[in-house]
């Protein structure tokens, strides 16, 4: 058995769910840390007039103006799961809540993230 091949207690339409929207996630999150690096190496590499070394002032603004768009983008794609989640039915059958959280490990213990009651026995 390898990295992430661990029996998932969870019935297996449950799983696929799951599955789904954690490769999308990491999809995005790949993608916004991408975007987010790249935005930083184009305002700080800017070429500067006259070939001077690059202002603290640029870099922490870049630094900052990629911060501000990194935390967005955290917040859209955990609001695109909840609707991902939404829409595929993996909701908790107690509090009716997205369980899909990317640390929950909800595929080996089979509890809700929010209300930690089993999804299992309902």
């Amino acid at each position: 058995m390898g990295f992430g091949e661990l029996t998932s207690v969870l019935p297996p339409d449950w799983e696929a769910k799951r599955v789904a929207i954690a490769k999308k996630h990491n999809l995005l999150v790949c993608a916004l840390l991408a975007g987010a690096l790249g935005l930083v190496l184009v305002v700080a590499l800017l070429p500067s007039r006259h070939r001077r070394p690059i202002p603290p002032s640029r870099l922490i603004a870049a630094f900052l103006v990629a911060g501000a768009t990194e935390a967005y983008g955290i917040y859209r794609i955990f609001q695109y799961d909840k609707e991902m989640c939404r829409q595929l039915g993996f909701l908790c059958p107690h509090c009716h809540q997205p369980l899909y959280e990317p640390r929950s490990m909800i595929n080996l213990n089979g509890k809700c993230p929010k209300c930690l009651k089993s999804i299992l026995l309902s």
